[in-house]
């Protein structure tokens, strides 16, 4: 299916904290990335990272989506301008148990989204302050179909 149009629904549809000023925006390289997923459970993962973005960023400020097919994967980048994760964490983010657990419980689960899908999630502190996820999934491949020449014979 194309991630582009539903990645684009999930930000237009996501709700931030109420009290929150963040604006969400949304780019994408290509109107065509094509990638086999389900679409509950990748709009679960999306949205939890969305939150994460808005939970951590400071008001009036922005988190933005990219999108973009590199080789043979679809590269999805959520960024943030909050206060990041703290360096001796960046290691056990997406653990299940780790500080904060009701926080990593929700990174864990997205990443067990992202594995389901064959992908993998990273977290990167962004050098202008903030974090940037970073999710790779495999393009859906063509696969061409050719039609058998069936002969018939005459007799």
């Amino acid at each position: 299916a194309n991630l582009v149009p539903f990645l684009r629904e999930v930000c237009e549809q996501f709700q931030p904290v109420e009290g929150k000023r963040i604006r969400i925006s949304y780019f994408a390289s290509s109107d065509d990335i094509d990638v086999v997923f389900d679409e509950q459970q990748l709009r679960i993962a999306i949205e939890q990272l969305l939150a994460n973005s808005v939970k951590f960023a400071p008001n009036d400020s922005r988190a933005k989506i990219f999108v973009d097919a590199i080789q043979d994967k679809a590269v999805i980048r959520i960024a943030d301008k909050g206060v990041g994760i703290p360096d001796e964490v960046m290691p056990y983010v997406f653990e299940p148990f780790n500080g904060d657990e009701a926080e990593n419980l929700k990174l864990y689960e997205v990443n067990e989204i992202v594995t389901a899908h064959g992908g993998t999630i990273r977290a990167e502190n962004n050098r202008g302050g903030g974090t940037i996820f970073i999710i790779e999934l495999p393009l859906e491949k063509e696969v061409e179909i050719e039609e058998a020449v069936v002969m018939e014979d005459d007799e």
